[in-house]
């Protein structure tokens, strides 16, 4: 007969019945399905390994099938419930207190293992539709919860009776209903009688709709992220909230649309049976050869500069903002105190400098290095777009949450290139993620606070285009200082001139344009295939093949010298261990030292007038001193990771370079002791060894009997040439401050008495040429040097449109 279901398929359902039920009588489901009547809920696990050991068929058929096997499954558990709830009547589940009780059905969650139905929202396609998938990926958008009428309960006043129906509901996933199914309320009975709504005796159902997005770090290059609608309905509503990273197990099915019958096209949703959150992501398929190789590289005493120094190998130099980045990968440990009290472990860190000195590349040498990066722009973002914005759905016109990049990168990495270029509203908007790693939002009727525990890496110009030491740092920057110390760890990246270190970065440059990589032939082509939108097995970057430690053309990359350069894949692993497996404490030693450092830093800076140096700067200390205990995959913070620390951060915050002993270059000092600054007799003996190598230059005869004196003679003479030295570029300085002053005192004022720099060098040019070649302004950007000297000097003043005005 037609609509009658063949006799195998009726077999064949039957012998899958039987094994799930066989399934349900372990004593382990037992056991399951006894608290689960206990609690009174209605959902039930079913974990498809142990389904699969027993039939392989179910599970097979299930995730081809579902609807059909869901309501087998769910009346399979409701029969043996009903058989619990008789021999047992204390576990009893007592029904809802109304005359029409609704008839509660068992709902099935799916656990386990999904083979090639566990893939990213980009890998849902039309061959996926009616079929039970695993979806993993980010919470962009939530809505609020309504609640959906299931069934209405009715009351006749003429017949002086009850009458209860049915609506539909294209969520369902059960299949065969025999209940007549309505569409609208009605307001008649069967008789034409007029019938009144029991809204009190109705049942009803929780439903609740979010966006799940593939994660950043799945995304194939070049593409925008895809995403899912996914359906929460009855227990599964409220379990999440934007930026949370979720497994979803559910249906792929299609819902009618008004213009369907027209073009064909139909919406695609996801409804779901079970939902679970990612607390890992930190997975790397470490193997045991991995750990055995990590645990002895992580012996070695110079285990932090070999790691460092693998860090954007193909940039020469910044040996301390690499090992800043380092730190910034492993992090610290994240403290909740008693009190509630957040104290973050991530490490924030910011690099300000000339351009061409290598900024942005080593952004993107973090973002691949990092499990989970999110790179944006100044000038590409808003406040809104960082941490999290109110929109308004086009359909329901209702407003929701929908998360923004740093609540995306939640236990992450935020790359923010050309920081300078933000406006300053949207750069306070990132003030609360950066030190309470939260994001509040009150707004439209909506407050809530969302999660964005990430690091923030940020680069940024200086506002003149390129730094001039002649004025303080906060001048070169433009940010504020509230946000300035936010930042655990600040670096200047000057591009300066020297002989030496140029041809260096000439070796390096032209040798990474003479490299021929495995992957230049396939640059042109597309780095994703359909093979990457599944999870199980996961995606594999280095294509299931050994992880070597050590790179093999390390040589030609340093010109023959020898040196050791880790892998990306292996430094890879190596972070990914090293923060699963270390969470270092501090010993009674190291808190001493960490103590006496900052109050040492504090004095230093009432005399250096550098960077401020508050609390934060302690709890840095005390982070970045975690992660180098982390580098070495140690459980406690030691002395000597305090004094590697402190190094660092005076190199950070006073220039203070320790290979050398100086503090900074002997221009600075000029130009501050120019500026009246304190710094002149603190760091003339500090200079001298740099001085001294003025001496030892090569070609000259001079020179070459010079090195021939003794030491103490020739450090005496290298601090009296620097003296000599330092006293005539004060004189220069203060006659070139009198000359331009002298110019803009006899040059007429615009309309608001101001004057812009074009004037002002318009009109030194024209004075006579000998007065102009005794003075060393030879370009407009010396010309702004020292009208940042009288400036300091108060003789004049910058209006924030760049123009000049005498006080």
């Amino acid at each position: 007969m037609a609509g009658k279901e063949p006799k195998g398929e009726s077999q064949f359902m039957r012998q899958h019945k039987s094994t799930f039920i066989e399934y349900l009588h372990k004593e382990s489901t037992q056991g399951q399905l006894t608290e689960l009547i206990n609690d009174g809920k209605f959902r039930f696990a079913v974990n498809l390994d142990e389904l699969r050991r027993a039939d392989a068929s179910v599970v097979h058929s299930l995730l081809l099938d579902p609807a059909k096997y869901i309501t087998m499954m769910s009346d399979c558990i409701k029969e043996i419930a009903e058989d619990i709830e008789v021999q047992d009547p204390a576990m009893k589940v007592k029904p809802k207190s109304r005359r029409y009780p609704y008839k509660e059905t068992y709902e099935i969650a799916f656990e386990g293992n999904f083979g090639r139905n566990h893939i990213t929202p980009r890998g849902l396609v039309a061959t996926n539709l009616g079929q039970l998938v695993q979806v993993e990926g980010i919470v962009t958008r939530l809505s609020t919860v309504k609640s959906k009428l299931l069934v209405s309960v009715h009351y006749c006043e003429d017949c002086q009776e009850f009458s209860q129906h049915y609506y539909d509901d294209p969520y369902n996933l059960r299949e065969n209903r025999t209940e007549k199914t309505l569409v609208t309320i009605p307001t008649k009975d069967y008789k034409g009688h007029p019938i009144r709504t029991e809204f009190g005796l109705c049942h009803y159902k929780d439903s609740q709709s979010l966006v799940l997005q593939e994660m950043p770090e799945r995304t194939p290059p070049g593409q925008l992220p895809r995403s899912i609608e996914v359906i929460l309905e009855k227990d599964l509503v409220n379990r999440t909230k934007p930026g949370d990273r979720i497994d979803v197990v559910g249906v792929y099915k299609t819902m009618p649309l008004k213009k369907s019958m027209v073009n064909g096209l139909f919406k695609t949703v996801l409804i779901a049976t079970n939902v679970t959150h990612i607390t890992e992501i930190e997975n790397q398929n470490i193997t045991e050869m991995d750990i055995k190789r990590i645990q002895d590289i992580s012996k070695r005493k110079d285990v932090f500069e070999l790691l460092s120094s693998s860090i954007a190998a193909s940039i020469e130099g910044h040996k301390y903002v690499k090992q800043a980045l380092l730190l910034q990968l492993l992090g610290g440990v994240e403290k909740i105190l008693d009190s509630g009290t957040h104290l973050r472990g991530d490490i924030n860190v910011l690099l300000v400098g000339d351009p061409s000195t290598g900024k942005s590349q080593m952004l993107r040498s973090i973002m691949n290095l990092a499990t989970l990066s999110i790179c944006t722009t100044g000038r590409g973002s808003t406040g809104v777009g960082l941490t999290a914005a109110v929109v308004s759905d086009k359909e329901t016109g209702e407003r929701h949450l929908e998360a923004g990049a740093m609540v995306l990168g939640d236990r992450g990495i935020v790359c923010i290139d050309e920081f300078d270029k933000m406006s300053d509203l949207d750069r306070v908007a990132i003030h609360e993620v950066m030190e309470q790693q939260t994001v509040t939002i009150a707004k439209a009727g909506i407050y809530t606070s969302l999660n964005a525990r990430c690091s923030v890496l940020a680069a940024a110009n200086p506002i003149y285009g390129e730094y001039i030491n002649s004025i303080p740092l906060s001048k070169n920057i433009g940010l504020a200082d509230s946000l300035l110390s936010r930042f655990d760890l600040l670096f200047i990246t000057l591009d300066k001139k020297d002989p030496v270190k140029d041809r260096e970065i000439a070796r390096r440059v032209i040798i990474n344009h003479r490299y021929k990589g495995n992957n230049d032939a396939s640059v042109a082509g597309s780095y994703w295939t359909s093979e990457d939108v599944l999870i199980e097995p996961s995606i594999r970057e280095d294509g299931g093949k050994e992880t070597l430690p050590f790179e093999k053309q390390a040589g030609f990359f340093y010109a023959g010298r020898k040196k050791e350069v880790v892998t990306k894949m292996f430094l890879k692993k190596y972070i990914s261990y090293a923060k699963r497996r270390s969470q270092p404490r501090l010993t009674n030693e190291a808190i001493s030292y960490v103590s006496r450092c900052w109050s040492d830093m504090r004095a230093r800076e009432r005399v250096e007038k550098t960077l401020p140096i508050t609390v934060r700067t302690l709890e840095t200390l005390i982070r970045l001193a975690t992660a180098h205990a982390k580098c070495r995959i140690s459980d406690e913070v030691t002395v000597d990771d305090c004094k590697v620390i402190e190094k660092l951060v005076n190199y950070a915050v006073f220039r203070e370079n320790p290979e050398t002993s100086g503090v900074e270059p002997m221009e600075d000092i000029v130009l501050n002791a120019a500026k009246g600054g304190s710094k002149e007799n603190s760091k003339q003996k500090e200079k001298a060894p740099n001085n001294k190598q003025k001496f030892r230059e090569p070609g000259s005869r001079a020179n070459d009997a010079v090195t021939k004196r003794h030491k103490p003679d020739l450090e005496e003479e290298a601090k009296g040439i620097a003296s000599m030295n330092i006293e005539t570029k004060i004189k220069q300085a203060e006659k070139e401050k009198k000359y331009i002053f002298k110019i803009l005192t006899l040059l007429p004022n615009n309309e608001d008495n101001t004057l812009t720099p074009d004037i002002i060098w318009d009109r030194f040019m024209k004075q006579p040429k000998l007065e102009r070649e005794s003075l060393n302004i030879k370009s407009k950007e010396n010309l702004i040097t020292v009208l940042q000297l009288l400036d300091n000097d108060g003789c004049l003043t910058f209006t924030e449109e760049g123009t000049v005005a005498l006080i």
